[in-house]
């Protein structure tokens, strides 16, 4: 079985690469980035992204397999029949909801700071993320304290342990 979004997409490159620029067909041929705009215009939607074998949804943050849909169009119907994101994008046009890479923040704060795995939070998220403090330059110059500030970071973040792994960043509030 192919990919519908692929075909529909590999079409519109063969008809305008000039391939059949000459009779009898006659179709003009189009610049690389004129194309390369009408492709980008054609996505599905700004927070769907089509892969051979399924899409996901950044705003949803959930992905789907063709194989396992036996619906022709599911994009169409993730977009236009899922409540969660109708919901979700609403509050993103409100500006309720953000994009973590248009912050300025690292994302670090997001998912090792804040839990959060997917691309948006709300703004009081934004708030908190930016209250967290990194505490690995504090390791560096303090060798002793990593089991104090693990505790710490743990009472913080109502846990019972916190596991600090090689490099990776701790924050705390």
């Amino acid at each position: 079985r192919s990919n519908p979004y692929f075909d529909r997409r590999h079409a519109v490159c063969v008809a305008f690469s000039g391939r059949f620029a000459g009779p009898p067909v006659w179709v003009p041929a189009f610049a690389r980035e004129v194309v390369l705009r009408i492709l980008d215009y054609a996505r599905e939607d700004r927070f769907v992204q089509v892969t051979q074998a399924g899409f996901e949804c950044s705003l949803c943050d959930q992905k789907w397999s063709f194989l396992v849909n036996a619906d022709d169009a599911p994009v169409e119907r993730h977009i236009r029949t899922s409540k969660l994101h109708q919901r979700r994008l609403r509050s993103f046009e409100k500006g309720h909801l953000l994009e973590i890479a248009a912050t300025g923040l690292e994302l670090s704060r997001f998912r090792d700071g804040l839990g959060i795995r997917g691309a948006f939070c709300g703004r009081d998220q934004i708030a908190e993320a930016r209250q967290l403090v990194d505490v690995r330059p504090l390791w560096a110059a303090e060798p002793g304290l990593d089991d104090a500030l693990a505790e710490e970071a743990a009472n913080a973040s109502g846990s019972d342990e916190v596991v600090c792994t090689g490099n990776s960043p701790l924050w705390i509030p």
